[in-house]
């Protein structure tokens, strides 16, 4: 499957390709955003087939090129080959560019819950744990609130048949 998003509060385009085998899921993407800071950030996102995430490659492209790995064993998260126990209460990643890791958390609550994300800012890459918390409204509209980095945002969510975000509110839309 291919999903398009463009951004909605600045210039910025996302092309994505998710699929899917017995292992799980893999999405490869490209994110472009030509904001008050351009950048561009390819990445492959491995998950299993309950949707947890097993490794992150990202390669965020600005004056110079920056590589980032995050991989999970167990309950640990180990960042370019170095484990980071301060990491290991966050259940899964928010990479802030893209509503797909949105799609990620909501494939696998399935219900209203809250949980640590181990968060990405891009573009400067820095990692946070931040909490999060989706509340479900039905099968296609949820509620996301955010309790941890960007702390009183709130936006409602919209997603397709394949449980993919189709609409967030004031950031993203997928291209029909």
């Amino acid at each position: 499957m291919i999903y398009q998003w463009r951004r909605l509060d600045e210039p910025g385009l996302e092309t994505l390709r998710l699929e899917h085998s017995s292992h799980g899921y893999r999405a490869v993407s490209i994110v472009a955003t030509f904001g008050a800071v351009p950048f561009t950030l390819c990445y492959q996102w491995q998950l299993d087939r309950r949707w947890r995430t097993q490794r992150l490659m990202l390669q965020l492209l600005k004056p110079h090129a920056e590589d980032m790995q995050i991989e999970r064993h167990g309950s640990d998260w180990w960042i370019n080959g170095h484990q980071r126990k301060d990491l290991s209460h966050c259940e899964e990643i928010d990479l802030s560019v893209t509503p797909f890791c949105n799609s990620v958390a909501i494939q696998q609550l399935r219900e209203s819950a809250t949980l640590t994300a181990l968060f990405i800012d891009a573009p400067t890459m820095e990692i946070l744990p931040s909490r999060q918390r989706y509340q479900r409204h039905d099968d296609d509209n949820w509620h996301y609130i955010d309790e941890g980095v960007a702390c009183g945002f709130e936006a409602s969510l919209k997603l397709d048949h394949h449980g993919l975000v189709t609409h967030y509110e004031g950031l993203f839309e997928v291209i029909q």
